[in-house]
């Protein structure tokens, strides 16, 4: 089965996901600490095996109203992480590193999350239909560029994986701060957890064939802190502290609008 094929085909999949569980129980499954999966599940939300799903979202029986800037984020996010998901299928079928093969498949379960966000709260997603098409241009560009550089060799497949969770990272941190709302915090808190660990996992595989990773769009100190284990550096408070004392403010960025990224270092 080709790409174009079998990404169509899971994003079908999703589709029926969508219509026949209730978006409550899509974006309410998730994996965290004994304490959680037992409030989820007391909650009545759908289980896997008696565990919940990867990616949680929260109670959102009474959603209220997005923003429109929290809207423009659910939209963005949600083609982020298409986007995330297509790549890697596609690192798969070229390489067929078992890395890309799982975190797709956690990528699907991420949009499914996000899907039940947008069904949730009405927003109308305008995105393209087709594999590898998207109607953000700077995603577009962001795709290109890193099937581009997959093609190269397995290391720079695996450095352009490293590039997306980071991408995502910031991307993420950055929907967390312009929010307010439980249900979509609670999501983007998850998905930006499951990221450090995708993150780590690449960074590992590079380590393997003895390649070191140089961080793009994240600090020192932040990218080091997702490696041993952390959050990276945010406050008690959940706002993001990614700055250290005498190094330049970055510029907030939004969503679509993104840095060049800088070339991959070995």
């Amino acid at each position: 089965m080709n790409f174009r094929k079998q990404t169509m085909r899971g994003l079908m999949l999703l589709g029926v996901v969508a219509i026949t569980i209730s978006p409550a129980v899509q974006a309410g499954n998730c994996r965290q600490g004994k304490g959680k999966r037992a409030q989820c599940q007391g909650q009545g939300q759908a289980t896997r095996n008696g565990q919940p799903g990867a990616a949680c979202c929260g109670n959102l029986e009474a959603p209220g109203t997005l923003s429109e800037e929290e809207t423009r984020g659910l939209t963005f996010m949600l083609q982020e992480e298409r986007l995330a998901h297509e790549v890697y299928v596609w690192m798969y079928e070229t390489w067929g590193h078992r890395i890309f093969d799982n975190i797709s498949a956690a990528e699907s379960r991420h949009m499914a999350a996000l899907s039940g966000l947008v069904e949730t709260y009405g927003v109308d997603v305008a995105d393209a239909d087709e594999a590898g098409i998207f109607a953000n241009a700077d995603l577009q560009a962001l795709y290109n560029q890193l099937i581009e550089q997959g093609e190269e060799s397995l290391a720079a497949a695996l450095r352009a994986g490293a590039l997306v969770e980071e991408v995502d990272i910031e991307d993420l941190l950055e929907q967390i701060d312009n929010t307010d709302n439980v249900g979509v915090k609670q999501v983007y808190e998850n998905l930006l957890q499951a990221s450090h660990r995708h993150l780590r996992a690449f960074v590992r595989q590079l380590d393997a064939q003895e390649v070191t990773y140089q961080p793009q769009h994240l600090d020192a100190e932040t990218y080091q802190a997702i490696l041993n284990g952390g959050n990276g550096n945010r406050g008690r408070n959940g706002k993001q502290t990614r700055t250290r004392p005498g190094q330049r403010t970055k510029p907030r960025l939004t969503p679509g609008a993104r840095r060049p990224a800088r070339e991959t270092q070995t």
